[in-house]
């Protein structure tokens, strides 16, 4: 005959296994949100980064006097470390170890009008391969020329106004069937 114990108030071996999965799959649960999340961290670090930096280049180019020849018609190229400082590229010209962003832009003068440059700005990241993250277009007078001179060299536009007619209503007589 089976005795009874008297106070058996413990969990038996399928309970404390239940138990631990449960917890176990809550804590891969919330580690996985956590690596989610700092991911996201990290995307949004470098979106906030990337627009930063091409707001501040974008800057440096409207009030470039073109000393250096970055306003010189063509294509440049200029890589960036984590903290925005410019780097020298290497002899060979392989994108240097340390460059985090790629600021790239293209000069095209004469565009739209005569005595105005075009800057097409394009930043990238190296989380993204330097693909474009953040492309602008920046219109500005050719340095060392002012802007009234620039614009009055401008061809002459021909504007062409036609008068919108809005015919009146035309009401149709209704037959009742008869």
């Amino acid at each position: 005959m089976k005795q009874k114990l008297p106070n058996s108030n413990g969990f038996t071996l399928v309970e404390t296994l239940i138990g631990i999965a449960i917890v176990g799959l809550s804590a891969m649960a919330l580690a996985q949100m956590n690596s989610f999340s700092s991911g996201q961290y990290r995307q949004s670090r470098d979106s906030k980064d990337v627009a930063a930096l091409a707001q501040n280049f974008g800057e440096a180019m409207l009030l470039s006097t073109n000393s250096d020849g970055s306003l010189s018609e063509g294509t440049h190229t200029q890589y960036f470390d984590m903290k925005g400082n410019p780097l020298v590229p290497t002899p060979d010209g392989a994108i240097p170890d340390t460059a985090r962003y790629q600021v790239g832009w293209n000069v095209v003068p004469d565009t739209p009008v005569i005595g105005i440059i075009q800057v097409s700005l394009h930043v990238g990241s190296s989380q993204d391969s330097f693909q474009p993250r953040l492309t602008m277009d920046i219109y500005r007078p050719t340095p060392g020329q002012k802007v009234d001179r620039a614009l009055n060299q401008r061809p002459p536009v021909t504007v062409i106004s036609v008068p919108t007619v809005v015919p009146p209503p035309v009401l149709l007589p209704v037959h009742d069937g008869q």
